[in-house]
């Protein structure tokens, strides 16, 4: 798990360590859920995003991607296939993805800078799709406002 993991952080967009998972989830999922269940390192939450999306859980994948980007938002780590899948965008709730967006700020780095805004892109679009700006108001539109959103969609 280890390693795999290592392979989805050196590179968020690669489908194929995804794949990987997703067929170690279908032979050994007791072991793995043992794994990631209350996890604490960066590896292991990053492997629970997506085994949450496994499991449709997509609140759940939702506020770990969130905070594996909050310690580490110099990654895109929402260029994962199953972060742009219409399973997980039609399904995530707003209170999710506002939570989560809020998770990307826990550690007080600066996120107004050009290539944060780029590495932030899927979570605007995410907005755009899985919810209406009143029901996330108070998380992503809160977050928007602090990385020049206007400048953001604009380019």
């Amino acid at each position: 798990m280890h390693y795999l993991a290592g392979a989805i952080a050196s590179a968020p967009e690669n489908p194929e360590p995804y794949t990987v998972l997703a067929e170690l989830w279908r032979d050994k999922s007791s072991e793995l859920a043992e794994v990631v269940q209350g996890a604490d390192s960066l590896r292991t939450v990053l492997a629970q995003s997506y085994i949450s999306f496994l499991q449709d859980d997509m609140d759940g994948a939702a506020l770990a991607i969130g905070s594996v980007t909050g310690v580490r938002p110099d990654i895109a780590w929402a260029e994962a296939p199953w972060f742009s899948d219409e399973r997980f965008l039609g399904v995530v709730s707003a209170d999710a993805l506002a939570e989560a967006a809020m998770r990307t700020m826990d550690y007080g780095r600066d996120l107004d800078t050009e290539s944060m805004r780029e590495r932030f892109r899927p979570w605007f679009e995410a907005i755009d799709v899985g919810g209406s700006p009143r029901e996330v108001d108070t998380g992503l539109y809160a977050y928007a406002a602090s990385v020049s959103v206007a400048e953001c969609r604009a380019s």
